[in-house]
C-alpha cells in the first residue's frame, strides 16, 4: 500500500467538521517534524529525508542532510510503538476510554482536550485494523517521534466525520517517549483522511 503525504494537513478539531475524540481517530494540531519529510515507499519502510541530521539504525544525530531507509522495527523503542498502539485501541474498543487517556495522552494532548471530552467523544468507538507503517526519532536525544499509523473506526453517527459511521483514517502521529513510556502528543491527518469506510 503506497500513500502520497503532504506536509498542510486539515485539523478536524480546530475546524469543527468532526466531534470523535479518539487519540487515534482525530487529527488534534499539526505538528512540523523538525523539517523532517517522508514518503512511504512499503510498508514497515520509508525514505526519510531528514534536514541536518544522519539517520544510523534508525536514530538520529546531528551532523549534515541525508536520505536514508531502514526499518522502524530494528530500533528496540521504536519497535514498542505497534504494542502500544493495539493497547490503545483495545482500551478505547472495550470502553475504557479513561484508562486510555491516562496512560497515553501526553502533556500536549492533555492541553487540547479534557479528560471528560475525551471520553465522550470515544463513547460509541471502535478501532480495527490498525497498522503502524512507519516511525522515526525526531530529536537526537530519542525523546520525539513521528509514526504513521492506518486504521479504521466505527462510531456513532453523531461523532463520526460528516456523520459517518465507518471512516478510513491516515494520521501521522508525534510521540513522546518519558519514563520508558509512549504518550501521544499530537496528530494531523493525511491528505484524504478521514475517508468514509
Amino acid at each position: 500500500m503506497t500513500i502520497v503525504r503532504i506536509h498542510q494537513r486539515r485539523d478536524p478539531w480546530r475546524s469543527g467538521t468532526i466531534r470523535f475524540a479518539a487519540l487515534l481517530a482525530a487529527s488534534i494540531g499539526a505538528v512540523t517534524a523538525c523539517g523532517a519529510s517522508s514518503e512511504t515507499t512499503a510498508p514497515g519502510t520509508a525514505t526519510t529525508t531528514v534536514a541536518e541530521t544522519t539517520v544510523t539504525e534508525a536514530t538520529v544525530a546531528t551532523t549534515a542532510t541525508t536520505t536514508v531507509e531502514f526499518d522502524y522495527q530494528q530500533d528496540p523503542v521504536l519497535a514498542e510503538l505497534p504494542a502500544m498502539f493495539d493497547d490503545y485501541a483495545t482500551m478505547v474498543s472495550q470502553g475504557d476510554e479513561g484508562a486510555a487517556y491516562d496512560r497515553y495522552a501526553g502533556p500536549i494532548l492533555q492541553s487540547r482536550i479534557t479528560r471528560d471530552d475525551f471520553i465522550e467523544g470515544n463513547s460509541t468507538s471502535t478501532i480495527h485494523d490498525l497498522v503502524v507503517y512507519r516511525a522515526f526519532w525526531l530529536d537526537v536525544e530519542q525523546t520525539t517521534a513521528e509514526a504513521w499509523v492506518v486504521f479504521t473506526s466505527f462510531q456513532g453517527a453523531d461523532f463520526g466525520p460528516d456523520g459517518q459511521t465507518c471512516t478510513v483514517w491516515d494520521l501521522t502521529y508525534t510521540m513522546l517517549r518519558d519514563g520508558g513510556t509512549w504518550m501521544i502528543q499530537a496528530a494531523t491527518n493525511g491528505p484524504e483522511s478521514p475517508t468514509p469506510c
